[in-house]
C-alpha cells in the first residue's frame, strides 16, 4: 500500500489558499491540511505530523521563529516553504536549516515548482529514515542497517509499524490506546501485555544493532515518550 504524504497548507488569503487546494488536490495519496488561523495553527504543528508544510508568515509577526522551530522540531527534517512580504530577521536560521522562503510577490509556477520538487524527493526517500547518523531504518524492507559496521536487524511487520509510529510522533507523550489503535487498528481484544511484549522486543532489537544510542523510549505514568537524549 502507498504511504499517504501528509501537507500543511497555512494560507489566510482565500483564493490563493483555493487555487493551493485545488491544484494539489488532483495528486493522488497526499492529504492536505488546511488552516488560516493562526492561534490554531500552532496547535496543529504540535499534535500533528506533516511530511511538507506551506506556510505563510504575514500574519505570524514575533511568532515567526517559534513557529519555525516548532515544525522543525516535530517533524525533525521534514521540508518546510515559508513566504512574506519582506526579508526576515531570521534569515540564518532558515538559510541553516534548508527552508526555502520567497519574498512576496512571487509567480505561483515558482511555489509549485518548489513543491513538486519536494513531493518528488518524498516519493522517492520515503522508504529511508535516519535513526542516527549511520543507523538507517528501511520501513518497507523492514530493516534497521548501521552503516558503521555493515550490520542489519530484521524486524517484524508489528515492530515496523510501532517503529514508524514512534517516529512520528517523537517527543510527543504518547497514550497506549493510540498506540493499540494506530498499530493494530483497534484497541479491543488487545491487551497491554501484547503491546509491552513487542516495545520489549523492538527495544532489544535497537539496542543490538547499536548500544549506544541517542534516543530512548520511555514509559511514564502509562504514557510512552520515544525522544533524543
Amino acid at each position: 500500500m502507498k504511504k499517504t504524504i501528509s501537507i500543511l497548507i497555512y494560507e489566510k488569503e482565500f483564493f490563493l489558499n483555493s487555487i493551493l487546494k485545488e491544484q494539489l488536490s488532483k495528486i493522488a495519496n497526499y492529504h492536505i491540511t488546511l488552516v488560516d488561523n493562526n492561534e490554531n495553527l500552532f496547535e496543529i504543528i504540535k499534535e500533528n505530523f506533516f511530511d511538507v508544510g506551506i506556510i505563510n508568515l504575514d500574519n505570524s509577526k514575533d511568532d515567526t521563529l517559534k513557529l519555525i522551530k516548532i515544525f522543525k522540531d516535530k517533524n525533525d527534517h521534514k521540508n518546510l516553504i515559508i513566504y512574506h512580504d519582506e526579508l526576515t530577521k531570521y534569515n540564518a536560521y532558515i538559510n541553516e536549516n534548508n527552508i526555502i522562503y520567497l519574498i512576496k510577490p512571487f509567480k505561483l509556477n515558482t511555489l509549485f515548482n518548489y513543491i513538486i520538487d519536494i513531493l518528488n524527493n518524498e516519493e522517492n526517500n520515503k522508504t529511508i529514515i535516519y535513526l542516527m547518523e549511520h543507523l538507517i531504518f528501511y520501513p518497507v524492507k523492514k530493516i534497521i542497517y548501521n552503516d558503521k559496521k555493515e550490520t542489519k536487524e530484521h524486524l517484524t511487520e508489528k515492530e515496523t509499524d510501532l517503529l514508524e509510529y514512534l517516529i512520528k510522533n517523537k517527543n510527543s507523550e504518547i497514550l497506549k490506546k493510540n498506540l493499540l489503535i494506530s498499530v493494530w487498528g483497534i484497541d479491543k481484544n488487545i491487551n497491554t501485555h501484547t503491546l509491552e511484549t513487542h516495545l520489549y522486543r523492538l527495544r532489544q532489537k535497537l539496542y543490538k544493532i547499536e548500544p549506544n544510542l541517542t534516543f530512548s523510549l520511555i514509559n511514564q505514568n502509562g504514557k510512552y515518550i520515544f525522544k533524543n537524549n
